[in-house]
Protein backbone atom coordinates (compact mmCIF):
# COMPACT_ATOMS: atom_id res chain seq x y z
CA UNK A 1 0.00 0.00 0.00
CA UNK A 2 1.69 3.26 -0.80
CA UNK A 3 1.26 6.16 0.86
CA UNK A 4 -1.45 7.98 -0.85
CA UNK A 5 -3.52 4.74 -0.08
CA UNK A 6 -2.86 4.63 3.54
CA UNK A 7 -4.03 8.10 4.16
CA UNK A 8 -6.94 7.79 2.12
CA UNK A 9 -8.26 4.21 4.04
CA UNK A 10 -7.43 6.58 7.03
CA UNK A 11 -9.83 9.44 5.74
CA UNK A 12 -12.30 6.75 5.00
CA UNK A 13 -12.73 5.07 7.48
CA UNK A 14 -11.46 7.64 10.54
CA UNK A 15 -8.93 7.81 12.93
CA UNK A 16 -11.47 7.27 15.79
CA UNK A 17 -11.19 3.91 15.83
CA UNK A 18 -7.46 3.39 15.26
CA UNK A 19 -4.25 4.90 15.89
CA UNK A 20 -3.16 6.98 12.90
CA UNK A 21 0.44 5.79 11.77
CA UNK A 22 2.19 7.47 9.22
CA UNK A 23 4.19 4.82 7.04
CA UNK A 24 8.01 5.51 6.50
CA UNK A 25 8.73 6.67 3.29
CA UNK A 26 10.63 9.58 1.47
CA UNK A 27 8.37 12.07 3.57
CA UNK A 28 9.12 10.52 7.05
CA UNK A 29 11.60 13.40 7.80
CA UNK A 30 8.36 16.16 7.28
CA UNK A 31 6.00 14.40 8.79
CA UNK A 32 8.42 14.21 12.07
CA UNK A 33 8.18 18.14 12.27
CA UNK A 34 4.22 17.51 12.53
CA UNK A 35 3.97 19.79 15.90
CA UNK A 36 -0.36 18.66 16.15
CA UNK A 37 -1.09 15.96 18.10
CA UNK A 38 -4.86 15.21 17.07
CA UNK A 39 -4.98 12.29 14.81
CA UNK A 40 -7.60 14.10 12.00
CA UNK A 41 -5.60 17.06 12.24
CA UNK A 42 -2.28 15.10 11.42
CA UNK A 43 -4.34 13.60 8.77
CA UNK A 44 -5.19 16.48 7.14
CA UNK A 45 -1.33 17.79 7.29
CA UNK A 46 -0.35 14.58 6.15
CA UNK A 47 -2.71 14.52 2.97
CA UNK A 48 -1.25 18.53 2.69
CA UNK A 49 2.14 17.15 2.63
CA UNK A 50 1.89 14.33 0.27
CA UNK A 51 -0.12 16.44 -2.28
CA UNK A 52 2.24 18.96 -2.73
CA UNK A 53 5.01 16.48 -2.54
CA UNK A 54 3.21 14.53 -5.72
CA UNK A 55 2.70 18.02 -7.61
CA UNK A 56 6.56 19.53 -7.34
CA UNK A 57 7.76 16.27 -9.33
CA UNK A 58 4.75 16.28 -11.61
CA UNK A 59 5.96 17.33 -15.54
CA UNK A 60 3.81 18.41 -18.28
CA UNK A 61 3.26 15.29 -20.31
CA UNK A 62 5.11 16.11 -23.95
CA UNK A 63 3.70 15.86 -27.48
CA UNK A 64 5.43 14.16 -30.23
CA UNK A 65 3.46 16.61 -32.51
CA UNK A 66 4.61 19.34 -34.84
CA UNK A 67 4.26 22.83 -32.82
CA UNK A 68 2.54 25.77 -34.91
CA UNK A 69 4.30 28.00 -36.50
CA UNK A 70 4.47 31.80 -34.81
CA UNK A 71 2.80 34.57 -36.44
CA UNK A 72 4.52 37.36 -37.67
CA UNK A 73 5.11 40.22 -36.22
CA UNK A 74 2.07 42.97 -36.14
CA UNK A 75 2.54 45.68 -38.61
CA UNK A 76 -0.50 47.87 -38.21
CA UNK A 77 -0.82 50.13 -35.40
CA UNK A 78 -2.42 49.12 -32.50
CA UNK A 79 -4.99 52.27 -33.01
CA UNK A 80 -5.94 54.81 -35.07
CA UNK A 81 -4.16 58.49 -34.97
CA UNK A 82 -7.61 59.67 -34.15
CA UNK A 83 -7.77 57.32 -30.82
CA UNK A 84 -4.64 58.28 -30.06
CA UNK A 85 -5.45 61.41 -29.75
CA UNK A 86 -8.79 61.51 -27.92
CA UNK A 87 -6.59 58.79 -25.35
CA UNK A 88 -4.24 61.98 -24.71
CA UNK A 89 -6.47 64.16 -23.95
CA UNK A 90 -8.37 61.78 -22.05
CA UNK A 91 -5.14 61.35 -19.73
CA UNK A 92 -4.37 64.66 -19.73
CA UNK A 93 -7.56 65.55 -17.66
Amino acid sequence: MNDWEHLTKHAILGTGGQAFSLPQSPLSFLWAQLETKEPAEKLLHSAALLTEYRRVGWQLPTSEKQSIASSPPETLPLCTPKAVEYLRTILRE
